[in-house]
């Protein structure tokens, strides 16, 4: 794995990034994994490395607010693999000096170096600086493609950073174009999206609509007169805010072109500037109060005053008022009631919350999205229910018998006991999951047959929103995600299963909880299972496993009745709860011999298994057969018919040809004395399909 990604890779700092034409030039533009724009100041359009990867090959990395991470961009330094810029001495210092992280950027001619920062390192922006530099605020493309030999990314203190760049000549050679920041900020509080309609919306909208969409027309087309502009009604609207100010800025088409997007300082000097002019500020009407009960507040206190503390309790606080927030333990969603309709929490969710409660509560002003988000989540865990469970509890059984013939009635199946067990014990280890967690049930429901018979639809109607259809492989990290609000799992394709992914698969049954880390969790939790397996397949030898088949049900389909299960549904649930729940029936009984038979018919036989049956049943004589056989006798005998040949049998050779003697010969292997040593033989059984009598396995332990 890359070095770089191998540091960061958990770490939700990574975007994706697509070229925009923006002025006749490409300019890389941030999005997030939703296809949306994203944003180098907005946490909640940033993703982990693994999301992104995900999303799109183009990923990014974000220098966030903590600073610490350093980022050095050399841009136009490179011809083929050569340094090849007129301070190609300086560049190839810096890089040894450094002995870190560095690749090459997209466009193959520049390059990227990554510092960790053990603590924060605010910079100083000049617009006379040769290179780039960033710790916060923006972001940097990622190729993977390292430049020499590849590093780890180096850990060094902000002082040690500040020497290394000073091989570069930081501080630049004049500090004019520093950074500043004006102590006249006024307090709007509205979110981005919903200040830029307001704005839009106003007496002036007309004109600021289309400075913000790039026309300048109005100002003799010089480009730095309407940034100027724009940025003077941006000072008003955000309440002299400059990273909203910023942030709006870079999101219109104006703020997009490479002056704007790659020259901080003259970002800075232009909002200053703006910042500097503009003394009266847009106030928002106040909301109407909500009517809520006195709320107990934790409180600090400073002298002989107490303010409320903003913290993530005194937002429960105020969040526990309303009782619209509600977690699905099935689906493992925090929803969120809007009108008369739960919905999962979205992050434009949050941002109207933060917004009301900045506006409603005068000492909350300056609470922030992450603080509110972890808010949501604890209120929501309060009021916990499962939507599963609950739905499955409300069901009222007709006490009218369909588990037992439900393959038949679905599938055509034969009315047999094997049919008739697997029908039942799979709906009800199914209830038992969805009401008891994590209790073992590890058998998979296997529906053949033809291509376009509806297997997988019938499992899908039965299932519901409950069921998900997956060509994932088990080793993928996000494989056991899926799990979470299905209770049908369904592995299509079950035919180009390798010998390796069922061998995988078999583990991966039997496990009765998972951990994983969700999306919005900071660490990964235990997640008992709530769901059964099922798979689906145009094959009738699959099972490539010489051991642990027992697992398997195969269920030949002769037709998929949709309409059948649609109308029979809720009934079959219905009586797999009462029968698992209420009467305590077991989950785990088959018909012993029946069920072997079915599950050795699904085994991939030798492709010589005719030659070995007739050999062992015809050309071996009785007293052959009493001392036993081996496979390599087979491979020798059956398989190449005594020929002189020098290839030794392999391990697979051997798997298939012990599962003749298995499945078709319904052989069992001993332990037994062979001229005065112990070796493993192959001895015939009361099953085994030959005419004269047997000498039976079990015998041989006597």
């Amino acid at each position: 794995m890359n070095l770089l990604v191998q540091q960061f890779k958990d770490d939700k700092r990574w975007v994706n990034w697509r070229y925009k034409e923006v002025n006749s030039k490409k300019t890389k533009i941030p999005y997030a994994i939703s296809g949306l724009p994203a944003s180098s100041t907005d946490s909640f359009t940033w993703s982990t490395y693994d999301e992104a990867k995900n999303a799109s090959k183009d990923i990014g990395i974000i220098f966030t607010p903590e600073q610490n991470l350093l980022g050095i961009d050399i841009d136009k330094c490179l011809t083929g693999n050569q340094i090849t810029h007129e301070q190609k001495e300086t560049i190839a210092n810096f890089i040894l000096e450094t002995e870190t992280y560095c690749e090459v950027s997209p466009s193959g001619t520049g390059l990227h170096l990554f510092l960790k920062i053990d603590g924060q390192l605010p910079l100083i922006s000049n617009k006379k600086s040769p290179y780039e530099i960033y710790t916060s605020g923006r972001y940097f493309t990622v190729t993977e493609k390292p430049y020499g030999s590849e590093r780890e990314v180096r850990t060094v203190t902000p002082d040690e950073a500040l020497r290394l760049l000073g091989i570069l000549g930081y501080p630049w050679k004049s500090d004019s174009g520093q950074s500043v920041r004006p102590d006249n900020v006024g307090h709007v509080g509205l979110t981005d999206d919903v200040l830029l309609k307001k704005m839009l919306a106003s007496k002036a909208g007309e004109k600021i609509k289309a400075l913000y969409n790039g026309d300048i027309s109005a100002y003799n087309n010089d480009l730095s007169n309407a940034d100027m502009a724009l940025c003077s009604y941006l000072a008003f609207w955000t309440g002299n805010n400059p990273a909203q100010l910023e942030r709006l800025w870079l999101s219109s088409t104006l703020g997009q072109r490479e002056k704007t997007t790659g020259r901080k300082d003259y970002r800075d000097r232009t909002i200053s500037n703006a910042i500097a002019h503009c003394k009266e500020f847009y106030k928002p009407p106040a909301l109407s109060k909500p009517v809520v009960s006195p709320i107990e507040l934790l409180m600090t206190r400073t002298g002989k005053t107490e303010t409320p503390t903003l913290c993530v309790e005194n937002i429960c606080r105020i969040l526990r008022q309303s009782p619209n927030f509600r977690f699905d333990e099935f689906k493992v969603f925090h929803e969120i009631k809007r009108g008369e309709k739960w919905k999962e929490v979205e992050v434009a969710d949050v941002l109207e919350l933060q917004t009301r409660i900045s506006i409603n509560y005068d000492f909350f002003q300056k609470v922030g999205k992450d603080m509110v988000y972890d808010a949501i989540l604890h209120v929501c865990k309060e009021h916990s229910y499962d939507s599963a469970r609950d739905w499955l509890k409300s069901l009222t059984w007709d006490k009218k018998n369909r588990l037992e013939t439900w393959l038949s009635s679905a599938y055509g199946v034969e009315k047999t006991s094997y049919y008739k067990a697997v029908g039942e014990n799979w709906l009800k280890g199914l209830a038992k999951r969805i009401n008891d967690p994590g209790c073992k049930f590890d058998y998979v429901l296997v529906l053949e047959g033809k291509q376009g018979l509806k297997k997988s639809t019938s499992l899908s109607v039965l299932g519901g929103n409950w069921h998900v259809e997956t060509t994932m492989s088990t080793e993928s990290k996000d494989f056991f995600m899926l799990f979470c609000g299905k209770a049908i799992i369904e592995f299509s394709e079950g035919e180009t299963l390798s010998r390796t992914e069922v061998k995988r698969m078999k583990s991966l049954i039997t496990v009765q909880s998972d951990k994983y880390r969700m999306p919005y969790e900071r660490v990964s939790k235990e997640f008992p299972r709530r769901c059964v397996f099922a798979m689906t397949t145009n094959e009738t030898e699959y099972l490539r496993d010489d051991t642990g088949n027992r697992r398997w049900l195969p269920v030949p389909c002769e037709k998929c009745d949709i309409d059948w299960l649609e109308e029979n549904r809720e009934q079959l649930f219905a009586e797999a709860y009462h029968r698992v729940i209420t009467l305590r029936e077991k989950t785990y009984e088959f018909p012993e011999e029946e069920t072997e038979d079915m599950q050795n018919s699904r085994r991939e036989l030798d492709p010589n298994a005719d030659q070995i049956i007739d050999w062992y049943t015809t050309t071996l004589s009785k007293r052959d057969r009493e001392e036993g056989v081996t496979a390599q006798q087979a491979y020798i005998s059956a398989v190449h018919r005594n020929a002189p040949f020098t290839k030794p049998m392999n391990r697979y050779e051997e798997i298939l040809i012990t599962g003749v003697f298995k499945s078709a010969l319904k052989l069992s292997r001993v332990r037994h004395m062979v001229n005065g040593a112990r070796s493993s033989r192959w001895f015939a059984t009361y099953k085994t399909p030959i005419n004269s009598d047997p000498i039976l396995a079990e015998e041989l332990y006597v």
